[in-house]
């Protein structure tokens, strides 16, 4: 864990030693600031007017500042302001329409800054280390970190015009209800732009680092929620249905880069302008070549990959670009690791004393790269890997769910057949979960008469009136075409590399005392 406690300068005795005072008697000196997390200061003002007309439109705009000492000086203050509005369209339209027992229309918009929680960044210009600097605290300076004895800078370099990150948030929606509400429908389009987002940027190997920070990143998520909920039946003492439908639509963009940027690669990602941002930067798999005779020549040379011919058994990649060489051109942006759509479905039956109730959750259209396949498949090369994913005994004996119509490729080839960043470890990643499903049964208590004569009643006696039976079961089901454990234990990034906590089923038992 990172401290939040360090003191925002460095101190050492003056000796030759670091844990020993000096001979002549010197005591400590402050070496040099580091930055930290130890403070923060934030100052918010606002103003807001709020306006209502009868009972039908209703208004409000605030006028807000913010400014925080973890954002460099000259953009220290960031102005939020946030309006709102809604119209009354039954009571404006439809008052003699009885059986529309509620029709609204409502709108916003607002300016919301993105809180920085590390004040590295108002610091100014700084580079560090990451491999000399104390446990859990990348920004500590060392004694040593001088700019011609630390390099690379690992944590990149942090420049000047670095504002304040904002959202701009507006969304229009409608609500309404019908049948003594009954029936309702809440339907609502939403737009967020995020802006002057922070992101790292290559620059020169020259510099001694590998990236600097920069502002101008800005994302786009709009979308459609739409949410239908009734009661078909409503019998209290013999068939009642509730049911409850939500379905979502997302999609994201990437409207902007720093520095006018059109693109820009981060480790395994490529970000692209006019793209979604949450794509696979990968090869696309066309099969193996059964020999020699099938590899493309072009110019007397043979396709070739970081100088490395192309032969029999090996990946058959397409170029992209026809230049007769694969590399990073020649990848394509393909889908997506978060779900454009997802939805619920609700259920709770009741008929007489018993109660069921039914929770389905899905997500479709999102993908995930099998990463714990693409490791099993590549062991030849991670067996030259120092790391943890060479140790074979971690996934090797254990009996997956793997596909196994991958190809054969030839293991002894340099080219890493099996990496991951190819399309045949791509999967859909779409799911329908039954999340919980609950029975009871609710067995009524009856009232008890007073023994004796002439006592009064206490009224202060809680009496028991029901006693509920309920056995609850969280993930049952699963009905999905992925081919690991669970589609939610990938990770954020789209990779399932198979070390996420099992979600196992369970069963609860239990019983309610109603007083």
């Amino acid at each position: 864990m990172k401290s939040v406690q360090h003191y925002n300068y460095a101190q050492a005795y003056d000796g030759t030693d670091d844990t020993k005072p000096s001979t002549n008697g010197g005591g400590f000196v402050y070496m040099r600031r580091f930055v930290d997390k130890m403070k923060n200061n934030m100052v918010s003002a606002l103003f807001s007017v709020d306006y209502s007309y009868k009972n039908l439109f209703d208004a409000q705009v605030v006028f807000r500042g913010d400014g925080s000492s973890n954002i460099q000086k000259d953009s220290r203050w960031l102005f939020t302001p946030a309006a709102s509005a809604s119209l009354n369209l039954k009571n404006l339209l439809l008052q003699d329409l009885p059986k529309v027992s509620e029709l609204a229309l409502r709108g916003s918009w607002a300016r919301i800054g993105r809180y920085q929680d590390n004040n590295r960044f108002a610091a100014g210009p700084q580079y560090t280390g990451e491999e000399m600097t104390s446990l859990g605290q990348p920004v500590t300076s060392s004694y040593y970190g001088w700019a011609t004895v630390a390099r690379p800078y690992n944590t990149g370099w942090i420049g000047y015009e670095l504002g304040w990150p904002y959202s701009d948030k507006w969304n229009i929606g409608v609500n309404t209800s019908f049948f003594n509400q009954r029936l309702s429908l809440e339907v609502e389009y939403y737009n967020n732009t995020d802006c002057d987002l922070l992101t790292t940027i290559p620059v020169s190997r020259e510099y001694g680092y590998e990236y600097k920070y920069a502002s101008g990143m800005k994302v786009r998520n709009s979308g459609v929620e739409v949410t239908l909920s009734g009661k078909p039946f409503n019998n209290a003492k013999g068939f009642s249905w509730d049911a409850s439908f939500s379905l979502a639509y997302n999609k994201n963009e990437l409207l902007q880069l720093p520095e006018n940027q059109n693109e820009l690669v981060i480790g395994n990602r490529k970000l692209q302008v006019g793209h979604a941002i949450d794509q696979f930067w990968l090869y696309q798999n066309e099969g193996v070549y059964a020999s020699d005779a099938e590899v493309p020549v072009k110019d007397g040379k043979k396709l070739s990959m970081s100088s490395i011919e192309f032969a029999k058994n090996d990946p058959k990649w397409k170029d992209q670009n026809g230049d007769n060489v694969i590399n990073d051109d020649d990848k394509v942006l393909k889908g997506h690791s978060l779900p454009p759509v997802t939805g619920s479905f609700v259920n709770n039956f009741k008929l007489g004393r018993f109660d069921l109730g039914i929770n389905l959750f899905f997500a479709l259209g999102h993908d995930a790269i099998n990463y714990r396949s693409s490791q099993r498949y590549n062991f030849l090369t991670l067996e030259n890997t120092p790391s943890l994913e060479s140790l074979r005994e971690i996934f090797f004996w254990q009996n997956t769910n793997d596909k196994d119509n991958y190809p054969l490729y030839n293991q002894m080839s340099g080219l890493t057949p099996y990496r991951a960043e190819q399309d045949l470890f791509l999967e859909k990643l779409s799911y329908l979960k039954l999340r919980s499903l609950t029975l009871g049964y609710t067995m009524p208590i009856g009232k008890k008469a007073y023994k004796g004569e002439g006592k009064k009643k206490d009224a202060s006696k809680k009496k028991l009136k029901d006693i509920y039976f309920y056995v609850t079961g969280n993930n049952l089901l699963t009905f999905t075409g992925f081919s690991g454990d669970d589609p939610e234990l990938v990770e954020m990034d789209g990779y399932y590399r198979g070390y996420g906590q099992p979600l196992s089923r369970s069963v609860i038992v239990g019983l309610k005392l109603n007083f």
